[in-house]
């Protein structure tokens, strides 16, 4: 009589390569590690993600950079270009009820932040050329409709080293001592904010909209929130004008170009586009 042989279930591995980019490899593996999900299509946006930003000369000018993915918290919380965990490597800390998914990571309008222990007296300095020139910038995909008055990145008083995509539903602002501001009624897309000599700028989805070039440039030694403002010294951090956007990316950074701002949208919506969350 044959002897009968039970079918065994194998397991699909999880895919934690770059598909040739050893950054990216490192970045996947430690989300997989911090208990994140990655499959083929994860990688394949991963691994895009990061040659795109070389090739355009943009990733060797970034200090941090979160492409939120995975779709936990502390996976979220990877800084992507030193994917070690721990205040040091930037490993955000999340403060408050943040929503954690494979769409990104959003606030809740009102005690929600995140510390990404960025210095900006300190770290920003270093990654910056001799001029304090720098950039911060978001991509959001959604918000909840809670409030319309927040900070996506904040670490100063007011006006020092800050974004607020679509403020109080009519502006877009940014400031690095002073502050630059234009009309703005879209919570979605690719914004950055960023000081080049005297000229303070606002970017949405790779182009200019507002600028002045009345340069106060002021570092604060605060620690950099995404989702709020900090505006306690280091070492502490406090959460001040809530936003309820969900981020699916985030990065800050010496200077850009225009064609490297141009660059740099292209790449995050792609990146964007592949995971469906755009």
């Amino acid at each position: 009589m044959p002897i009968f042989t039970p079918f065994t279930f194998i397991a699909p591995p999880i895919v934690t390569g770059g598909g040739g980019d050893a950054d990216a490899t490192a970045y996947l593996a430690e989300v997989v590690n911090q208990g994140g999900t990655v499959d083929a299509t994860i990688t394949s946006a991963v691994n895009t993600l990061f040659t795109d930003l070389k090739a355009a000369g943009i990733y060797s000018k970034l200090v941090v950079m979160y492409p939120f993915i995975g779709g936990v918290a502390n996976a979220h919380s990877i800084n992507a270009l030193d994917p070690i965990s721990g205040s040091a490597h930037y490993f955000i800390e999340w403060v408050g009820p943040w929503t954690h998914s494979s769409n990104g990571a959003q606030g809740n309008g009102s005690s929600t932040g995140a510390n990404t222990w960025l210095e900006n007296s300190v770290d920003f300095p270093t990654f910056a050329d001799s001029g304090g020139n720098r950039h911060i910038c978001v991509y959001t995909n959604a918000d909840s409709g809670v409030t319309t008055f927040g900070y996506d990145w904040g670490g100063g008083a007011g006006f020092t080293n800050f974004m607020a995509v679509n403020y109080g539903g009519t502006s877009q602002y940014s400031g690095f001592g002073a502050y630059t501001s234009n009309s703005q009624t879209s919570n979605t897309g690719f914004y950055t904010g960023q000081i080049t000599g005297s000229r303070q700028s606002n970017f949405k989805n790779g182009s200019e909209v507002g600028f002045n070039t009345g340069r106060s440039d002021q570092s604060t030694n605060h620690y950099m929130s995404i989702g709020c403002d900090n505006r306690i010294t280091v070492p502490g951090f406090t959460v001040t004008e809530v936003t309820d956007k969900r981020y699916a990316f985030a990065a800050a950074g010496a200077a850009l170009t225009t064609t490297e701002n141009a660059d740099y949208s292209t790449a995050v919506t792609t990146f964007q586009t592949a995971l469906s969350r755009n």
